[in-house]
Parts: structure tokens; C-alpha cells; sequence
């Protein structure tokens, strides 16, 4: 006969996947935790007072799992009427269409859930991953729910998550959701990092969001996984500048100029300071060997009346600014200076800068604004007048 499921023990399941191969252990791994992080979000919270029905708390019920070493158990606690709601939220999606389709409450509260654990929380306590010490059981859920409604909602889940994140991310004004979308980015950037990103994707999403270290230890991957960049094939070889630059007209050298200064201003109007190696000649070597990107800034200084003309005007300046730099990533050439800039930073500090801009600038090139761009060019600074002077020479050589 069948053992009973409560019969199983989690190191029995452990051993069952044992056989498997490495790839189908790790996902077999990642199906349960997901399957973990959804019976959470499903799990009542017991009221204050006592229990439901007169049946043991939930408390009671995972304690006693826990005791027990009952896994499997623990995500048989039977469900009540759910103290976890959907909640008011902002920017709700399109409905999804179709026979059987999740309402957009139903899959973003799932997935406001699965994008929050116990160390989003701890952070939100107290700023450290050590331990829960800054809120005892009965504090944390009522930390977290935020409206005191006495349920945990998807507004309360987001709420924290907005508490905890970094000053980066706060000033960049961007969500879970498009840090999500910048780490599979990296994984079509990195084809060889995509193991490493699904079986610490939750890690290297909390660093990027909170900015708190992680724990000394964590893993990181191996150099040789970035090896095999898609966007190697831009840098144009083993060439070095001096030869790509020997191989342009006078031209495109002059537009080349501007690159630099443009890349520069458009990432501190997202508030960054990139790291001087980011923009080394590494990443010159793969514009200078791009001519169509080059005559596609060539297209856009001419597009807006030339060179002075442009400099002559905060907003087009902005615009400029705003469609070199989009050129830049539809190239993939970005790609480029942002790996140049890992080279010269840890894995998770190159995580906690990159991961946030990398969601920024997906995020502007979708909307089309040029407003923080305005903003940045009306501080000033060396690299808007090193700009100006690679213009004036576009329209001169040009």
C-alpha cells in the first residue's frame, strides 16, 4: 500500500530526487519551494485570541510540523476562510482572456506573495540578515499588515517591499516586477549564468532591491559563466580601439566623441555614478566596430538640425541624449560597459548597482520620457560640456 503522504519525511523526499540529474534535481528542487511559498500565501493567520473553529492555531500546526520534521504535513495545514487578500492596488493589469483564465487579482497576489519572504520582512525590522531580532512572531505580522484590517493584503506585501528597498531603487522609482525583468535580461545577455539566476534568482533579487549585504558565503558564479556573452560578437574581436579607430572616417570618429558624455548624463538622470572602468576602452571598441550604430547617431544628430543646434536647447538635448542612448541598447552595446564594470566589482556589489539600472533604462525606453534627462543636463557638469564640444565637431566633420 501507499504510505500516507504525512507518513514522509522531507530528507525521504530529498533522497527520492537523488537519481535524477543535476538539471532535473534543481528544477524538482525549485517546484517545491514554489509549491511552499503558494500553500504560504494560502495559509490563514490565526486571530488574535485563540484558534479557529476551536482547532489547533496555525502557529500550534506549524510547530508541531516543524517538531515532527513533517515537510509534506506542513503544507497540508487545512485552509480556512484566507486572512490573505488581494487588497487595493494601483496599475492593475489587463485582464487575461480566455476560458479559465486567472483574474489579475488571482496571479498578482500570488505573485506579491512568492516576491515577499521572511527575509524581506527581517529587513524590514531591522535592516540586517542575521536573525529576526527586531520583531518577535507577533509583531511581524502585524508589521506587516499595514492598514490593521487584521488581513495581510497584496497592498500590505507591497507596502513593505517599498519600506525595505534601497535609496537606488526608491530614487529609480521602479517595481519588483521589472528587477524580475532585469535578471532574465541577464540571463539572455550571460546564456551560460541562466542555472545560476533560477536556483538564486530570490537571492540575487534581494540584494538588488534592499541593497543589505549578503551573508559571507553566498554563492557566486563562476567566471567562466560569462564566457559566452551574446554581445561579444559587438566588440568586433580581439581588435584593439587603435585598429577600429583606424578603419572609421573622420565622421564617425567625431560622432564616436559623443558617446561617452551621452552614456554618462543619461545614467545619472537615474540617479547612478557609474564606475570609471564601465566606460574603458572595451566599450569604445564595440561602438567604433557597430558602423550602422554609428550612422544611426550620425541619423539622429542630422534628424535634429545638427550638432549646435541641438546644444542650443535643453529639451533637444534631452531628446538626443535619450535616442543615442536607446540606440546604445537596442545594439546591445550597453551590454558591454556594464560587463566592463563587473570586471572591476564584486558579483553582488556589481549586482546591487547594475541589477536596479539595468531595470531603470528598460523602464525609460518604454515610456519615452526625457523630464530626469532635462534635470541632469541643468546641473551641468564636464560631461554636458565635453557633449557640446563632440556636437560642435559632429557638424563641423559631419
Amino acid at each position: 500500500p501507499r504510505p500516507s503522504w504525512r507518513s514522509i519525511r522531507g530528507p525521504e523526499c530529498a533522497a527520492a530526487l537523488l537519481p535524477l540529474s543535476a538539471s532535473r534535481r534543481a528544477m524538482a528542487k525549485f517546484l517545491v519551494l514554489w509549491l511552499a511559498a503558494l500553500s504560504a500565501a494560502s495559509v490563514p493567520i490565526a486571530p488574535p485570541g485563540g484558534p479557529r473553529g476551536g482547532g489547533a492555531s496555525l502557529g500550534a500546526q506549524c510547530g508541531a510540523a516543524k517538531d515532527a520534521d513533517d515537510d509534506v504535513g506542513l503544507l497540508q495545514i487545512p485552509r480556512a476562510a484566507s486572512s490573505i487578500a488581494p487588497g487595493p492596488s494601483s496599475g492593475s493589469p489587463t485582464p487575461s482572456s480566455g476560458p479559465g483564465a486567472a483574474t489579475p487579482s488571482e496571479w498578482r497576489v500570488l505573485r506579491a506573495f512568492l516576491d515577499f519572504s521572511l527575509a524581506d520582512a527581517e529587513v524590514d525590522c531591522n535592516r540586517t540578515v542575521d536573525s529576526l531580532v527586531g520583531c518577535d512572531g507577533a509583531d511581524l505580522f502585524a508589521r506587516l499588515d499595514r492598514d490593521g484590517d487584521g488581513r495581510i493584503s497584496m497592498a500590505d506585501v507591497e507596502e513593505t517591499s517599498r519600506q525595505e528597498a534601497s535609496e537606488t531603487v526608491r530614487r529609480m522609482n521602479i517595481s519588483k516586477e521589472q528587477c524580475h525583468d532585469a535578471i532574465a535580461l541577464l540571463s539572455t545577455w550571460y546564456p551560460k549564468l541562466a542555472p545560476y539566476l533560477i536556483k538564486n534568482g530570490q537571492l540575487v533579487l534581494f540584494a538588488a532591491w534592499t541593497g543589505v549585504p549578503v551573508p559571507a558565503g553566498a554563492p557566486e558564479p563562476d567566471e567562466r559563466d560569462f564566457s559566452a556573452a551574446s554581445f561579444l560578437q559587438v566588440g568586433g574581436g580581439a581588435a584593439s580601439l587603435d585598429e577600429k579607430m583606424a578603419e572609421l572616417s573622420p565622421c564617425h570618429k567625431a560622432v564616436l566623441k559623443t558617446v561617452i558624455p551621452t552614456f554618462s548624463i543619461l545614467v545619472s538622470a537615474l540617479g547612478v555614478t557609474l564606475p570609471t572602468d564601465a566606460l574603458g576602452s572595451r566599450f569604445l571598441t564595440a561602438v567604433a566596430s557597430n558602423v550602422e550604430l554609428l550612422k544611426k547617431i550620425e541619423s539622429i544628430v542630422a534628424a535634429l538640425g545638427g550638432g549646435e543646434r541641438i546644444f542650443g536647447s535643453t529639451e533637444t538635448l534631452a531628446t538626443f541624449i535619450f535616442r543615442t542612448g536607446h540606440a546604445l541598447w537596442d545594439e546591445g552595446t550597453l551590454s558591454t560597459a556594464f560587463d566592463e564594470a563587473r570586471r572591476s566589482l564584486s558579483w553582488w556589489d556589481w549586482t546591487v548597482i547594475f541589477v536596479p539600472l539595468v531595470a531603470s533604462l528598460a523602464s525609460l525606453f518604454a515610456t519615452g520620457g526625457t523630464a530626469n534627462i532635462v534635470i541632469a543636463i541643468g546641473l551641468g557638469g564636464l560631461n554636458v560640456v565635453n557633449l557640446g564640444i563632440a556636437l560642435t565637431n559632429v557638424s563641423n566633420t559631419c
